[in-house]
């Protein structure tokens, strides 16, 4: 049921897929960003490691408590180098997301061939990284401020909840308010973080500020609830059979080669180097899989100002799957307009048919009629008839009730 009545959605969202996976395969350079910011993230990690053990080494003992205390100035210090790195890995990421974002839109907003093809222009990664280098370098920044700045207090507003369900840990109705409040928090977080990728995606495409990509994609996002629903359950069903296929696809391959030239080994199977296996399976297909997570994205949103922009005698980027759902809805959506609009007219010609009878009402009052004939026959206008009461008044004495004797 489920199926056939949202099925412009589910075919808008298998579209999307299609194009995403399309464009994956016509830029397979970008598989090699994830992988280049997973190795400029690690010094970032290590020196947050190292620097945070220095400062922890810079305790005093206190003869009072007996024990070695940590100073408020190294307490801030310690926050201060671990907020710093979180900032400067998100920005990192931020850069990788927006080169990849704008890598696709190019590849979208190309014209396609008669067989489907786009001839996407050479070097569009390093010219998609140049654009948010020099012109979005403080987008991504400010970003990453923002969405650390959410983190942090997600981490902290988590903590605080954990401590008071503590000290509860007999009432139920505590503990279920607990985990009601870090479920709302997780969500909010993760809302934030979709909506920053979303102004990411904009900053890609028009090169606007971070905080104008945010506005932007809330109303995409508000007016297309239902199909970025839709397209996220699909993508993410899609996206967990495919890592779940290759690591376990990995392992399985792996011990098939470790056993098939000594007999004994398959009684004893060796777990630890399959399990390294698996890891770095799962580590290696993560990375890639983030790229192709980051291309449905993008699609869906280039699509989005596609069929806001293009639809009607204007040409559509749109191929596939994706122009067949434009062409079917744009139907749709023309007969929606053609009843906003008769809606609009007869709504018009209603309050003009009220107000000509409403007139006729006033025309045909007895009181207006007489006013109406004494204004033409040159009767008296207000203005005259307040200066005769004035002067009417002027001649009256004022009475004493007080002095009648």
């Amino acid at each position: 049921i489920i199926f056939t009545i949202f099925h412009d959605r589910i075919t808008m969202s298998i579209g999307v897929i299609e194009e995403a996976s399309d464009c994956f395969l016509a830029i397979p350079k970008c598989i090699a960003l994830p992988v280049l910011t997973f190795f400029l993230e690690l010094p970032i990690v290590g020196y947050g490691v190292v620097s945070t053990l220095y400062l922890l080494s810079m305790r005093e003992y206190d003869a009072d408590l007996d024990a070695y205390a940590y100073s408020e100035e190294l307490q801030r210090m310690v926050m201060f180098n671990g907020f710093g790195c979180l900032w400067t890995g998100y920005i990192i990421s931020s850069i990788q997301y927006t080169t990849i974002a704008g890598a696709c839109a190019d590849w979208y907003f190309t014209f396609a061939d008669k067989d489907g093809d786009r001839d996407i222009k050479m070097f569009a990664v390093e010219r998609s990284f140049y654009r948010v280098c020099r012109y979005n370098f403080g987008s991504m920044i400010f970003g990453s401020l923002l969405i650390a700045v959410v983190v942090v207090i997600k981490w902290i507003a988590t903590y605080c909840i954990k401590q008071v369900v503590a000290q509860s840990p007999e009432n139920k109705v505590v503990q279920m308010l607990g985990a009601a409040l870090v479920c709302l928090v997780n969500c909010v977080e993760k809302l934030i973080r979709f909506l920053g990728k979303l102004a990411y995606i904009e900053c890609a495409i028009y090169g606007v500020n971070f905080c104008t990509g945010v506005y932007s994609a809330s109303k995409r996002l508000i007016k297309n609830m239902v199909r970025f629903s839709f397209l996220s359950v699909f993508a993410h069903l899609m996206i967990f059979l495919g890592k779940l296929g290759v690591v376990a696809g990995t392992v399985l391959i792996c011990e098939a080669v470790m056993t098939s030239e000594d007999e004994s080994v398959a009684l004893n199977p060796p777990y630890a180097p399959l399990v390294l296996c698996g890891f770095a399976a799962a580590l290696t297909v993560s990375l890639v899989m983030s790229v192709y997570e980051t291309a449905i994205d993008t699609i869906m949103l280039c699509f989005l100002e596609d069929e806001d922009e293009n639809t009607g005698d204007k040409p559509s980027f749109a191929t596939g799957e994706l122009a067949q759902f434009m062409t079917s809805t744009k139907s749709i959506a023309d007969a929606a307009e053609a009843y906003a609009d008769e809606t609009r007219e007869a709504k018009t010609n209603k309050i003009r048919a009220d107000d000509a009878s409403h007139e006729e009402l006033k025309n045909q009052h007895g009181g207006i009629k007489a006013a109406r004939q004494g204004a033409k026959g040159g009767g008296r206008s207000a203005k005259k008839r307040k200066n005769g009461k004035k002067s009417g008044d002027q001649g009256k004495k004022m009475m004493n009730p007080m002095a009648s004797e």
